[in-house]
């Protein structure tokens, strides 16, 4: 099992390895990669990290489990609309309480308070978040190594090793563990984050 550097330090055989692990697909990814940057208004919220436990502004426990699942499917998700009946998914895996609806009003009430009111939107059948890319680490990561692909690429090994050490940077465990059990966050770790956590955590050993 190839294991990755924290810092390339120039080698483009090793910032190679990782673009082949670059994330690739629908949902995040996706948004990140077709520039959709201009459709976030949204601005002055907290940082989101889900390369790992999700934490909100650095803190594990500024949220409770039920609304960090939550908020890790509408990351999945992001800039999309997510349907309150998925989201309740996202916690109970189809097996949902008979007040479920309130209790998903009552998170995205609680996740407005934290993350500021205009983060999320209601939209029918459910709800968006709108918070910008670079608020997002996983957003911050697909656009560092993609950026550090056009550099190696332009024969700058240095620039695109130092981009690519910035990035697993940002891994602290293993990514969307807060919506492993829900088919579209595992998907979505599975084969757009393939590995990527305990090899990152090794690399800055």
């Amino acid at each position: 099992m190839t294991v990755l550097p924290a810092r390339a330090n120039g080698s483009a055989a090793s910032t190679a390895a990782v673009m082949g692990r670059c994330p690739r697909g629908n949902g995040l990814v996706t948004a990140l990669l077709t520039g959709l940057g201009s459709r976030w208004t949204v601005t002055g919220v907290a940082t989101i990290e889900v390369l790992g436990p999700l934490s909100v502004d650095g803190d594990a426990g500024a949220l409770p489990p039920r609304e960090r699942a939550v908020l890790a499917a509408l990351v999945v998700q992001h800039g999309d609309v997510v349907s309150a009946e998925a989201l309740a998914d996202a916690w109970w895996c189809e097996r949902p309480p008979p007040t479920w609806h309130k209790a998903i009003q009552g998170c995205i009430l609680q996740l407005r308070k934290v993350l500021g009111p205009a983060a999320i939107e209601t939209r029918s059948p459910g709800y968006r978040l709108v918070v910008p890319p670079e608020d997002i680490d996983a957003c911050r990561f697909v656009r560092q190594l993609a950026r550090a692909q056009e550099l190696l690429a332009l024969g700058e090994p240095d620039r695109a090793g130092h981009l690519t050490g910035d990035a697993l940077e940002l891994w602290h465990g293993r990514a969307l563990i807060d919506v492993e059990s829900w088919e579209p966050g595992r998907v979505e770790a599975d084969e757009h984050f393939p590995g990527l956590g305990p090899r990152c955590r090794r690399s800055r050993r």
